[in-house]
């Protein structure tokens, strides 16, 4: 069987004194973590051309969106708070039709915290510009979502998974650590899809269709960063790579 391709959508950084311009660049742990689990990473350019992206998914065998900045929240009909982080207009754009024209054609699709925020909004779903500022701990519980002082490739906290969902079948566990790098997360989920692993506070911490007829899974955490030492995010790039193979 050949090696399933995986694209994955670029950060990036202004160029100073521009700011006009930006350099796209990749953190290799995304490539990494692909490469051990058997796939050909590539780096994507973005596109805002519904074509071209169209394009670009029948040469790739699966789709992962990445970590990085905030989303515009006019994509799910929000003024933009005064607490909302940094935007990149050219990003949303490509990564919001790339998400749709994804599911549109049935490509495997793995979003890693910006990107499962990107899956919700995308399909019709909304977003808390940011959790302490929007929303009430659940039971009085306080979890810390972004941790500055810890390394990311450290567990911070757990999250719960729903017994009937493709992450429970990937991980075969109802009970998670995950690092957490995170100040937005999903709000309204989007239709036909449903939340499929909570944190101990009710933040919702993965997102994916309610039926299984197709990989397109958004977590809130990042396995790229903890695949060397944590079993569980081996897991979850085998079983992603898996089902792009099959598409291959």
């Amino acid at each position: 069987m050949k090696k399933p391709i995986i694209g994955i959508t670029p950060l990036y950084n202004y160029i100073e004194p521009q700011m006009s311009r930006i350099k796209m660049w990749m953190n290799n742990t995304y490539f990494d973590a692909v490469e051990d689990a058997g796939g050909i990473p590539v780096m994507l350019p973005w596109q805002s051309c519904k074509a071209d992206i169209v394009r670009a998914l029948e040469i790739v065998d699966g789709l992962i969106l990445p970590g990085g900045n905030d989303i515009s929240p006019l994509y799910y009909g929000e003024i933009v708070l005064e607490q909302c982080g940094g935007i990149h207009p050219s990003r949303d754009e490509a990564e919001m039709l790339l998400a749709k024209s994804a599911y549109e054609n049935n490509v495997p699709l793995l979003g890693i915290c910006r990107g499962c925020q990107v899956i919700n909004a995308a399909l019709g779903g909304t977003l808390y510009q940011d959790i302490p500022f929007q929303l009430e701990p659940k039971d009085g519980v306080k979890i810390i979502h972004s941790q500055t002082t810890i390394p990311p490739e450290y567990p911070i906290h757990r999250v719960r998974i729903s017994k009937n969902s493709r992450l429970y079948d990937c991980l075969g566990q109802e009970e998670i650590l995950v690092n957490s790098l995170h100040h937005q997360a999903a709000k309204a989920i989007a239709p036909d899809f449903f939340a499929s692993a909570h944190a101990e506070d009710g933040i919702v911490e993965a997102v994916e269709p309610i039926s299984k007829d197709r990989f397109f899974l958004g977590v809130q955490w990042h396995p790229e960063a903890m695949f060397r030492n944590d079993e569980n995010s081996r897991r979850l790039f085998r079983y992603f790579i898996d089902c792009a193979s099959l598409r291959g």
